[in-house]
């Protein structure tokens, strides 16, 4: 299910392909009713149609930035992804931020629930 996960963190860009890739996505590899939630978002956010909003407004909010699963653990139904996210300042200076994501999978693999934290590593 590494494929679901890396999928959707790839998700987070805002690349042509990325916009693409989050339409197929958020089709095949989250469950109906897929709940997220992360430090920035405002609870939870529920069902693939809306967590594709979510991501669409950070790819508004954080222009060339991207996500990119660094480590990937998985005992079935669930998973644990550290996810760096990238991407240019106002200055153009490359910062980085961590998160940590705990992931909850259905019996076909696809993703149910999908928390984040920060990781301040």
């Amino acid at each position: 299910m590494a494929n679901a996960v890396n999928n959707f963190f790839k998700s987070w860009g805002d690349s042509t392909e990325a916009e693409a890739m989050r339409r197929d996505m958020f089709g095949s590899a989250l469950a109906d009713g897929c709940v997220y939630c992360d430090p920035q978002s405002d609870g939870h956010v529920v069902s693939a149609h809306n967590i594709a909003e979510y991501v669409g407004m950070f790819n508004n909010r954080t222009p060339g930035w991207t996500a990119e699963v660094l480590d990937y653990e998985e005992r079935h139904p669930h998973a644990r992804a550290k996810v760096k996210f990238s991407g240019p300042d106002a200055e153009g200076k490359i910062l980085e931020q961590h998160g940590v994501y705990f992931v909850d999978m259905n019996e076909d693999g696809k993703l149910t629930q999908i928390v984040g934290f920060a990781d301040d590593e």
